[in-house]
C-alpha cells in the first residue's frame, strides 16, 4: 500500500464544509469521488482541517492509501481534470506509512474584514464587511490575552465533539489587506492570522467575532483574560459569518 499526501486549495463558498455530510455537497466528497474514478478502487480521504461551510483553504493538506503505482504528475493532472474549478490540487507527495494530516504541528487561519461604506463585489466571497470603524489595537490588545496554552471552552461551538477543550495559540497578529490579492486593492480590507496547536469547532470564528466586540469598544481588551477563565460561550462574542476564514497552512 501506497500513502499519498495532498496538498489543496479550494474556495469554500458552495460547499458545507470538508467533512462528508448526507444531503450536501463537500470538498472531501468530491475528491474522493474523483480520486476513486482515477484509480478504480474505493478512496478514504482524510483532512487535516474540518473547514466550516463557507470557509476557504490556501494550504489543506489531506491523504490517502492506494495499491495503484500511478505517476504524482499523472494523478495531479487527471485529479483536476475532475475536480470542479474551484478545487485545484496543488501536490501530491508519497509520504510514509501511517501520515495523518490531523496529526499537525501548527495551523494558520486567517480571517478577513472589509471597512467602510460599501465592499467589493469581487470581495464578498471572502470578507466580513463591517460599516463602522474597529479599533484595530484594541483588537490586538485583546488578541494577545488569547496567546499560550488555555482551555478554550468559552471559544468552542455545541457539537464540535472533542473531548478536550485546551489548545495553545503561538500568535495572533494583525495586518493590511485580505485573503486575495485583487484588481480592486486592499483599501478598508484587514486580517487576523491565528497559529495554533489545534482548533475546536468554530473556535477561529468565535475569537474573531468577540475581537469585533473589543473593536466595536463594546468588550474591554482586559476583559479576554475574564472570558477565558471562565469557560462559558455566553460570556464570548459571536461567531463571525464563514466567508471571511482560511486555512492558510498546515505545518508537521
Amino acid at each position: 500500500m501506497h500513502t499519498i499526501r495532498l496538498d489543496l486549495q479550494y474556495d469554500g463558498s458552495e460547499y458545507a464544509g470538508w467533512q462528508i455530510q448526507e444531503n450536501a455537497v463537500t470538498v472531501q466528497e468530491l475528491v474522493e469521488r474523483a480520486l476513486s474514478m482515477i484509480l478504480r478502487e474505493r478512496i478514504r480521504v482524510s483532512g487535516a482541517s474540518r473547514t466550516d461551510s463557507g470557509v476557504h483553504a490556501l494550504g489543506q493538506v489531506a491523504a490517502f492509501t492506494t495499491e495503484s503505482e500511478i505517476p504524482m504528475e499523472k494523478l495531479r493532472r487527471s485529479l483536476n481534470g475532475i475536480l470542479p474549478p474551484d478545487i485545484r490540487l496543488t501536490d501530491a507527495r508519497e509520504v510514509e506509512a501511517g501520515f495523518a494530516p490531523r496529526y499537525a504541528r501548527e495551523k494558520t487561519y486567517r480571517y478577513a474584514f472589509a471597512l467602510g461604506a460599501y465592499l467589493s463585489p469581487f470581495q464578498r466571497r471572502y470578507a466580513w464587511h463591517i460599516h463602522e470603524p474597529l479599533d484595530l489595537e484594541a483588537m490586538q490588545a485583546a488578541a494577545n490575552y488569547l496567546v499560550g496554552e488555555h482551555d478554550f471552552s468559552s471559544f468552542v461551538a455545541a457539537g464540535g465533539g472533542e473531548k478536550g477543550h485546551v489548545r495553545t495559540i503561538h500568535g495572533i497578529s494583525f495586518g493590511e489587506g485580505g485573503i486575495l490579492n485583487s484588481c480592486v486593492g486592499n483599501e478598508g480590507l484587514f486580517h487576523f492570522d491565528i497559529t495554533a496547536n489545534g482548533f475546536l469547532y468554530k473556535m477561529a470564528r468565535n475569537i474573531i467575532g468577540t475581537l469585533v466586540e473589543a473593536g466595536r469598544g463594546k468588550l474591554p481588551a482586559q476583559s479576554m483574560a475574564a472570558i477565558l477563565e471562565a469557560r462559558d460561550r455566553g460570556l464570548a462574542g459571536p461567531t463571525a459569518p464563514a466567508q471571511g476564514l482560511c486555512l492558510v497552512s498546515v505545518k508537521y
